[in-house]
């Protein structure tokens, strides 16, 4: 019987006052949504950041590249010092450039990047490889055709089958790559998912052997990066590191050799602040809920007192009544709650849709 007539008077208080209820389920709501999906929208981004670089990166354990912005890159002078070590296993060698599709650039867009790719365009990134090698580095998972053989001057090239149908392309096809010489035609051999080092550049990106890279661009003896495999097979640790070491020691103050471990770190490190900030408006949104929550139910609380003191003359004791605002307050509690953690959802899927717009549209720019 007591049960029944808290149930009524808590349907009765709702009835009375249904905008300060909606005005408490709405700060319960703003609450919850607002702190589930910035923090999905973080996890999300450190995830998605954290899973590039270690697609791109693949079983690498160190990577070398040029420590001046205006160098040319890597000389492969660099690669036969790097093979002298006995700890050394793989040496992957990579040239990467930015380029179009012959016909898809602007006249008067075409200009050399430190490379001798196409600067400022980001539509196609081409990565020069030794496909006798970089298979043990990175991941390519072939679904049409075959992959690069290893002959090293062979023009052909091995895109990213989203890419691929997008241009109309198929196996068997000739590609022309624009250059700053002219476009070049590459025979279309294979083409592979956009996994691994697929989704670099957001697949818009192809492999060829090294020397026709080289070759096409110009630009012979010259390197990006060279992934380092060592004999260690736990790939970190003190061996490494003396190893990276003395590999430094060896190339020199004008390459710089980093660890794809540590770079994942970093992005997290680069990612923190952002993430505190982010966390500090859901904490504001949490409290400015908890605020609307605690100033209507207190708004409520003094309204009733006449009721609540006719209640306690006809019997009800003073843990009935508390019972009965808190039963209140935990209806509203839930259906807040249930709502908020649906409308999180939705708020992180619309974040991560326009954050991926602003990439697209910053690397089309």
């Amino acid at each position: 019987m007591q049960i029944k007539l808290l149930r009524l008077l808590m349907v009765r208080s709702i009835r009375e006052r249904p905008l300060r209820i909606l005005l408490s389920t709405f700060g319960i709501i703003l609450g919850v949504s607002s702190l589930l999906a910035i923090s999905l929208t973080n996890r999300a981004a450190l995830d998605a950041v954290t899973e590039l670089i270690y697609d791109t990166t693949g079983r690498s354990q160190l990577v070398i590249t040029s420590a001046l912005s205006s160098d040319d890159g890597v000389s492969e002078k660099s690669l036969a010092r790097v093979q002298r070590f006995a700890d050394v296993r793989v040496l992957a060698p990579v040239l990467e450039v930015s380029t179009v599709l012959a016909g898809d650039e602007t006249p008067g867009e075409l200009a050399l990047d430190f490379l001798g790719g196409i600067g400022g365009l980001g539509g196609l990134t081409l990565w020069g490889i030794d496909a006798a090698v970089d298979g043990q580095v990175r991941d390519y998972k072939v679904i049409d055709g075959r992959f690069l053989d290893n002959l090293e001057d062979a023009e052909e090239i091995v895109l990213v089958q989203s890419y691929a149908a997008e241009h109309d392309l198929a196996v068997g096809d000739w590609v022309e790559v624009a250059t700053p010489y002219g476009p070049v035609p590459l025979k279309l051999v294979g083409l592979i998912s956009e996994e691994g080092a697929g989704r670099q550049n957001k697949g818009a990106f192809g492999v060829l052997p090294l020397k026709t890279v080289q070759k096409i661009f110009d630009q012979p003896q010259t390197l990006s990066q060279i992934d380092v495999i060592s004999t260690y097979p736990d790939g970190s640790g003190e061996a490494l590191e003396r190893l990276k070491g003395e590999l430094q020691s060896a190339l020199g103050h004008g390459h710089t050799i980093i660890n794809p471990a540590s770079q994942g770190e970093r992005a997290k490190q680069m990612l923190g602040s952002y993430q505190i900030g982010l966390n500090f408006l859901s904490g504001m949104a949490l409290f400015v809920g908890a605020f609307l929550i605690y100033n209507a139910f207190s708004m409520t609380i003094v309204e009733r007192t006449r009721e609540i003191g006719m209640l306690r003359t006809v019997g009800m004791t003073r843990g009935q009544v508390s019972r009965l605002v808190l039963a209140e307050a935990a209806v509203l509690g839930v259906v807040g709650a249930a709502l908020g953690v649906g409308l999180g959802v939705l708020l992180a899927r619309g974040i991560a849709t326009i954050y991926d717009c602003l990439l697209y549209t910053s690397d089309a720019a």
